[in-house]
């Protein structure tokens, strides 16, 4: 009967120890989510555009701009220049971005060209 107890005492404790670690979990989440709120705000505040950023090899637009908002496709002639940081590794990348439109031919025929004034990476 006394190992009995000990064995049910050990179970209900490894229970109990689970079920607050769901409860970090949920909240961990939950700190991140309005963190990430709470950054996109801020950018969204000072004139930034959301938008995912794609690289594109195959087509003549080295990386195309998706802007989440009005569903416009751009093409940012200068972001190779290495100004902005590295996006040469970017696939389908969440990123902020300041911008004025471009009065000149398009690169490819999916995207109108831009020129960044700004841009930042976002949280996935």
């Amino acid at each position: 009967m006394n190992i009995y107890f000990k064995i049910m005492a050990a179970i209900l404790f490894v229970f109990a120890g689970s079920c607050d670690s769901t409860k970090n979990t949920a909240k961990n989440e939950a700190k991140s989510t309005e963190m990430k709120q709470t950054m996109e705000n801020k950018f969204i505040n000072e004139g930034y555009s959301k938008g995912l950023l794609t690289a594109k090899r195959e087509s003549s637009c080295t990386f195309i701009i998706l802007d989440e908002k009005t569903g416009a496709k751009f093409d940012p002639i200068n972001l190779e220049e290495g100004k902005f940081g590295d996006f040469k590794s970017a696939k389908n990348e969440i990123v902020y971005y300041k911008y004025r439109p471009l009065r000149m031919m398009n690169r490819c025929t999916e995207a109108q060209p831009i020129s960044l004034e700004d841009i930042k990476k976002g949280r996935n």
